[in-house]
């Protein structure tokens, strides 16, 4: 049940719970990433104080992207 405001008025609505069915199948390997490590972290890190440094601002980090890793390194 839930509460709907409409016109100062409060209405309830009955609403059935979708029943879990099978579970979900995870992700296939292909969609994954590794984090970077070794010579990838190290330009990661470079490119990141780089942009730090000359105050400025990008998407991805605006966007807070979870493949920053895998364009900056």
């Amino acid at each position: 049940m839930w509460l709907v405001h409409r016109g100062g008025e409060v209405m309830a609505r009955n609403l059935k719970m979708a029943s879990p069915k099978a579970p979900r199948p995870r992700l296939p390997n292909w969609f994954r990433t590794r984090l970077p490590s070794g010579k990838q972290q190290q330009t990661f890190n470079e490119t990141m104080d780089a942009v730090k440094d000359n105050k400025l601002h990008t998407v991805c980090q605006e966007a807070k992207c979870p493949n920053i890793h895998d364009c900056w390194s």
